[in-house]
């Protein structure tokens, strides 16, 4: 069976001991580990698996991180645990961080030098996709004891060594003697409209039906624009669901739902004040 492998648009932020109330987020680095006593760091990341449909086998699931610096003392073993309350990019900090499993958990890794590492998430993604534990993302952080024990770790999620989520899985064959191809309906809207610095909102689609859903946001004006996707129960009350992404001119980005509704929205507008730019988006969805 062919393999499928994804990388899901990935939030990150990070939380320190030594600022309890102020939230990190959208930074070109993050400190992980712990410095001294007064100065110890955590790092948050959460994804969708929203787009893997029905019926799939997960083989294989990573993240990938790449460190920059690290601290003087060794080991400096970090894991990833799986969190176990709602949290977002945008508040998160020290004081309000949330819970964690120590028990749902990856292999750690010794943070020794600068350079890639890469640790495997596949039984906590598995779990995730079976709904034996809800997906609030994970908490990458060391056993925080030995002074000296931290990493610099490269956040900045426009460069290519940005933090990355990789999942591969299979579909699993349904047939019971002979197998048999399921057709899949392709769904497909387009539009294009022009946005200042207020909120501009394109098209409500009903998702109710649809297993993979993606919007393409194209920003094809001369000002940078940020772009966020909305969900809704009943099509008129409406939520953000994934955070802000900017786009820059002639760039474009891919946004899936983090979380399932019967209604979606793109919504747009420019990052700076005065500004005017235009923007094309594709909805694309299988059902």
């Amino acid at each position: 069976m062919e393999t499928i492998t994804i990388r899901p648009q990935i939030q990150i932020a990070y939380v320190r001991s030594n600022n309890p109330t102020k939230n990190f987020h959208n930074l070109s680095s993050m400190c992980l580990g712990r410095y001294d006593l007064n100065h110890i760091y955590r790092i948050f990341v959460k994804f969708p698996i929203t787009s893997i449909p029905e019926e799939a086998n997960i083989i294989e699931a990573y993240f990938k991180m790449c460190v920059a610096a690290v601290g003087f003392a060794q080991p400096n073993k970090v894991t990833p645990y799986a969190v176990t309350e709602a949290w977002t990019q945008d508040t998160v900090t020290w004081d309000n961080q949330p819970a964690f499993s120590t028990t749902i958990l990856s292999e750690g890794m010794n943070i020794r030098k600068s350079g890639q590492y890469v640790f495997d998430i596949t039984e906590i993604v598995q779990k995730w996709y079976k709904d034996k534990v809800v997906n609030y993302g994970l908490i990458l952080k060391n056993n925080e004891i030995k002074d000296g024990t931290f990493a610099k770790v490269l956040t900045d999620i426009t460069t290519d060594f940005a933090p990355v989520v990789e999942i591969k899985y299979i579909l699993k064959c349904k047939c019971v003697c002979e197998c048999k191809v399921v057709s899949t309906e392709f769904i497909e809207d387009e539009e294009e409209i022009n946005t200042r610095d207020r909120y501009s909102y394109l098209l409500t689609q009903n998702t109710s039906l649809n297993k993979t859903i993606t919007y393409f946001v194209k920003n094809i004006g001369s000002s940078d624009v940020t772009a966020k996707l909305q969900i809704s129960p009943n099509g008129v009350d409406f939520k953000d669901d994934n955070g802000n992404v900017i786009i820059g001119p002639n760039e474009m980005a891919a946004i899936i739902p983090y979380c399932f509704a019967k209604f979606t929205r793109m919504a747009v507008k420019t990052v700076n004040k005065m500004e005017v730019s235009t923007v094309k988006v594709w909805y694309q969805a299988q059902k």
